[in-house]
C-alpha cells in the first residue's frame, strides 16, 4: 500500500510559496520515495490589504490558520518565515526543525545608488526598522509601505528622488532579485534598482529573520524523525537564543526590538537592540556557551528591561 503524502502548509505569497518549496526540495532529497505535497493556506496578515501591520498588535497574523491547519490534521507541517511565528505556541504545536539559516542582513534599495548612503525618505513596515534607520540616518523620514516584496520594490522604483526601501535581503535572495557576494550592487528587476546590504551591527536583525521555521504537531514522531534530516544545529542555537530574548521581553514581531546570534565553534554570541519612540535606546550583547543559548537570551533581556526601568 502506498504511502499517503506528506502536506507542507503555507501562505501564497510567492516568498512563502519559495519558502516551501526549498523544504520539499530538501525532504525530496532526503526521501526520494516520499511524496510531498505543497498546500497554500490564507492567513490573517494575507487579507490585511492596507491595514497598518504595527498597529493591529495581534501576534500570529502569518500564523494562526496555519497552525489551526495543523491542529485539525489539515497538513503534516507549516512553514513559516520564522520571525513570524510567535516564541508561545498554541497547545499541541511544536517547533520541529529550522534549516540553515539564509543572510540575514537587511538591505536598502533605491533607484539612483548615491541615495543609498543617505536616503531622504525610508519605507519600511517594520517598526525595527523604522528606529534603526531614524539613529542611521537623523535626518530622514520614515513611512510605512504594504504590500508583498514584489509589490515593494515596483513602488520603490516609481518613487520620488531620495526614496530607498528597507527589505529582508533573506528574500531579495530567495525570490532571485539577488544573487552573489557583493554588498553593493544592482538586483535583477526591471527598472533597475540598486542596493546596499546593511551589516547585522550595523541595523540589527530581527529575532528569527531569514530563517526558516517548520511547526508541527507535537505528538506527530515521524514528522519530526523526518525533519531532522532538513535540521541545522548551528542556526537552531541562534534563534533559541534570539526567541528567548524575544519572549522575555514580551514583545512579537511588531515590537521595535531586535536580536541577533553569531556562532563560533561552541560559543555563541547575542547582540541585542531595544526602543522605542520618547523611550531610551539600549544595545547591548552577552557570550556565553551554545548549550545556553535560552539562558543567555533571557539575560541579555532582563539586562535590557533593567536600563528601561
Amino acid at each position: 500500500m502506498r504511502e499517503r503524502p506528506l502536506i507542507l502548509g503555507t501562505r501564497g505569497s510567492a516568498l512563502a510559496l519559495a519558502q516551501a518549496n526549498l523544504v520539499r526540495a530538501m525532504l525530496h532529497r532526503a526521501f526520494p520515495a516520499l511524496a510531498l505535497e505543497i498546500r497554500i493556506i490564507k492567513t490573517t496578515g494575507d487579507k490585511l490589504k492596507t491595514a497598518s501591520l504595527a498597529a493591529s498588535g495581534t501576534k500570529g497574523l502569518f500564523t494562526r490558520e496555519l497552525e489551526q491547519a495543523l491542529l485539525r490534521e489539515r497538513v503534516d507541517l507549516a512553514v513559516h518565515s520564522l520571525k513570524d511565528l510567535p516564541t508561545d505556541l498554541p497547545a499541541g504545536l511544536d517547533l520541529g526543525a529550522v534549516p540553515a539559516r539564509e543572510d540575514a542582513r537587511d538591505a536598502l534599495v533605491a533607484a539612483a545608488p548615491a541615495v543609498l548612503d543617505s536616503p531622504g525618505r525610508v519605507f519600511t513596515s517594520s517598526p525595527r526598522r523604522a528606529l534603526q534607520a531614524k539613529l542611521l540616518w537623523p535626518e530622514c523620514g520614515v513611512r510605512e509601505i504594504r504590500g508583498n516584496l514584489e509589490t515593494r520594490l515596483a513602488k520603490i522604483a516609481k518613487a520620488r528622488e531620495g526614496d530607498a526601501l528597507l527589505v529582508a535581503a533573506a528574500g531579495l535572495r530567495r525570490l532571485g532579485f539577488l544573487e552573489g557576494s557583493a554588498v553593493r550592487g544592482t538586483l535583477r528587476h526591471e527598472p533597475v534598482l540598486h542596493f546596499r546590504l546593511l551589516g547585522t551591527r550595523e541595523m540589527i536583525p530581527a529575532p528569527g529573520q531569514a530563517a526558516i521555521g517548520i511547526e508541527i504537531r507535537a505528538d506527530d514522531g515521524r514528522t519530526r524523525e523526518r525533519l531532522r534530516a532538513v535540521h541545522d544545529v548551528p542556526t537552531w542555537f541562534r534563534v533559541r537564543a534570539e526567541r528567548a530574548f524575544l519572549r522575555a521581553m514580551g514583545g512579537g514581531c511588531a515590537a521595535p526590538m531586535a536580536a541577533h546570534g553569531v556562532v563560533q565553534a561552541e560559543q555563541l554570541e547575542l547582540f541585542a537592540f531595544s526602543g522605542g519612540e520618547g523611550t531610551q535606546i539600549w544595545r547591548g550583547s552577552r557570550e556565553g556557551r551554545l548549550r545556553d543559548a535560552e539562558v543567555l537570551g533571557a539575560a541579555l533581556a532582563a539586562e535590557a528591561l533593567g536600563a528601561a526601568s
